[in-house]
């Protein structure tokens, strides 16, 4: 859940030429990232039962709704500095 606070907890700064910036690689690396998230780790020896194949869907999150929350989250700042929106 989302609460208001009255004041900046972190900032936040990237030049123009930071990876931050490139808000198509970052959509791209997203989509690897998360596709992780979603998915068996074979590293994990002994992973606790609701989780050994990744993150629980139960609850009604899904791999896409995290892509898509996060693709959202990339393109307003791509926006809002000009740039039109991202190309996936």
């Amino acid at each position: 859940n989302w609460v208001m606070v009255d004041e900046p907890l972190a900032f936040c700064r990237a030049s123009s030429n930071s990876l931050t910036r490139n808000s198509s690689q970052m959509l791209a690396d997203a989509e690897i990232v998360i596709a992780r998230g979603f998915s068996a780790d074979s590293r994990v020896k002994h992973p606790v039962t609701i989780h050994a194949n990744g993150a629980n869907s139960a609850d009604g999150r899904t791999a896409s709704e995290a892509l898509a929350w996060f693709a959202f989250w990339n393109a307003a700042p791509d926006c809002g500095g000009g740039s039109g929106s991202i190309n996936p």
